[in-house]
This record gives C-alpha cells, structure tokens and sequence, in this order.
C-alpha cells in the first residue's frame, strides 16, 4: 500500500474471476473511491455517475474504468448507517445496481472516511 489509502473493499464476480469493483478510502482528499471496469459492450452514460444507493459519487472515465469520488456527506453516511442492503449503481449488462447485500466491509470503509 503507497500509504494514501486505507483498506480497500472488494467485490468479485460471482464466480470469483474477477473484481467488478473496489471502495477505497483516499486518506489526503478524505474521499471515498469507487473504482469500477465497464464491462465490453457496455456504455457510460455520463448523466448516470456511479452511486451508493442514491447518493451520486463525481465520476471520471478512463478507458474502459469508472472512479467515483465522494466525501462522507450526511446522505451518504445515513445510507451506510442503516442496516438496509446496499446498491452500487455502476453500468452492466442487466441495466441494474449491483446488490452487495449489507455490504459490511464497504461500510467499514466509508465510515471511516473523514
């Protein structure tokens, strides 16, 4: 670890191939970091950011990756405070959010980004 990040939560495919995406904390911005890879034949739509329920992160693509920025605002740590299955809205195939179920290590994570 290069020492901005702190411990990272990651999200495999469900088979366990590969990481549909990672939640890092950057420890000089105090941001929380969604970092995501498009799958192939799938588009971005800039309109749509990537998300943790419905709380927006600012996105930026590069290449085929997504990385979302957000402080921990008061909506984002109610979402993450309650006990609810959370939702990752980031560009797939089905059109959906990904479901991670409660998620207890990204809201390790998140909440202890500030």
């Amino acid at each position: 670890m290069d020492g901005q990040y702190s411990s990272k939560a990651i999200f495999l495919s469900w088979d366990g191939k590969e990481t549909v995406f990672t939640v890092r904390c950057d420890r000089h911005s105090k941001e929380i970091v969604i970092k995501y890879s498009i799958p192939k034949n799938v588009s971005f739509d800039p309109a749509r950011p990537l998300a943790i329920g419905e709380v927006d992160f600012r996105t930026t693509k590069t290449g085929q990756n997504l990385e979302g920025r957000s402080q921990l605002t008061s909506p984002l740590k109610s979402q993450l405070s309650a006990r609810a299955e959370l939702e990752i809205q980031a560009p797939n195939e089905m059109g959906e959010p990904w479901y991670v179920g409660i998620g207890e290590p990204l809201r390790r994570v998140a909440l202890a980004c500030h």
